[in-house]
């Protein structure tokens, strides 16, 4: 039987041959519907690629920012991770509004996805027999998956024993609305367990953001009450809190000790540098890659689900209060 070549589904389907070695080797930008018929086209042929490379499917969140959780973080540890090294394998990156066509091809020998939701679950390709994981932002294991998630309850916890043992015990911690969100009812309900188990839940503070009380609303109104340190447990706030902070004239850390959820690269390089946990990107993704491998060897038997600890980058926004040694 005659090798199916990327010229032949270029001629079946109308697409340049560019177009088609893009949509198997993902490189490039194609139409949604474009890379759906060429990957359904070379299933329906019988296409399969030469040598021993693999292409795990990598599914994106439509948003870079979600709550709780930096896509873009992680995505720059799993791209450099041996398991996804070029040559031997390609990584082809689809959307959340994709998955469907890990249902309608053979070509993915893999799927990692760092996106999920109710919405999504319907869609994922377990069903397909395709090596899965679920790298999430929800804070707690998925269930019939294969997941890796940041410890939520565990990151608050760090946090807020690090303000405790530097002397604070007024303590502001701003979240935005929690309702919606797993990720960020755990953040919540860690806050409002770890102050009461060190004894400071009465002297502490927990405000919600929402649209009708912005970031400088909750500040104020923390400022008002005289806490002594702030958290805001949401990543993406770092400039917007150091300059409203300026603008109440509130020096950090001589007048308020500053702690906040890491946002790369920012955190680091505000004046003064602020104290941050962060998730362990390292982890998550060297985990997220050791379950996918183990299914790819065929070599795991049972659901397995990770949980990775924060981490804390000790810089100078908080300051040890008098009578602490």
């Amino acid at each position: 039987m005659k090798e199916v070549t990327i010229r032949d589904i270029a001629a079946k389907t109308g697409c340049s041959i560019a177009s088609v070695s893009r949509a198997l080797n993902h490189g490039g930008k194609l139409l949604p519907e474009t890379r759906k018929r060429i990957l359904s086209a070379a299933n329906e042929m019988g296409y399969r690629r030469s040598g021993k490379q693999r292409i795990i499917a990598l599914i994106l969140p439509r948003r870079n920012a979600i709550a709780g959780f930096s896509p873009s973080a992680l995505l720059q540890r799993i791209v450099k991770h041996p398991l996804f090294a070029p040559p031997e394998t390609i990584l082809m990156m689809l959307s959340s509004e994709d998955v469907c066509i890990l249902h309608q091809t053979v070509v993915a020998d893999g799927v990692l996805s760092i996106d999920y939701s109710q919405a999504l679950a319907h869609k994922l390709p377990g069903s397909s027999g395709l090596p899965f994981v679920c790298i999430n932002d929800t804070g707690r294991p998925i269930e019939h998956a294969y997941s890796v998630c940041s410890n939520e309850a565990q990151g608050v916890r760090l946090a807020v024993r690090h303000l405790f043992l530097h002397g604070h015990r007024r303590i502001g911690f701003i979240l935005n609305e929690t309702a919606l969100n797993r990720s960020l009812r755990l953040r919540r309900e860690s806050f409002l367990q770890s102050t009461a188990e060190l004894g400071c839940a009465n002297s502490s503070i927990l405000i919600e953001r929402t649209p009708d009380r912005p970031l400088y609303e909750c500040i104020a109104y923390l400022l008002k009450r005289n806490i002594s340190a702030l958290m805001v447990g949401n990543e993406g706030y770092a400039l917007e809190t150091v300059h409203i902070l300026n603008l109440f004239g509130k020096r950090i850390p001589e007048d308020i000790s500053l702690l906040l959820w890491e946002q790369e690269g920012v955190t680091e390089l505000c004046t003064p540098r602020i104290t941050a946990v962060c998730q362990d990107f390292d982890a998550l993704a060297d985990s997220a890659a050791e379950l996918l491998q183990h299914q790819l060897d065929c070599s795991f038997d049972g659901l397995s689900n990770r949980t990775i600890d924060y981490l804390i980058f000790e810089r100078e926004s908080v300051r040890t209060l008098p009578g602490i040694s």
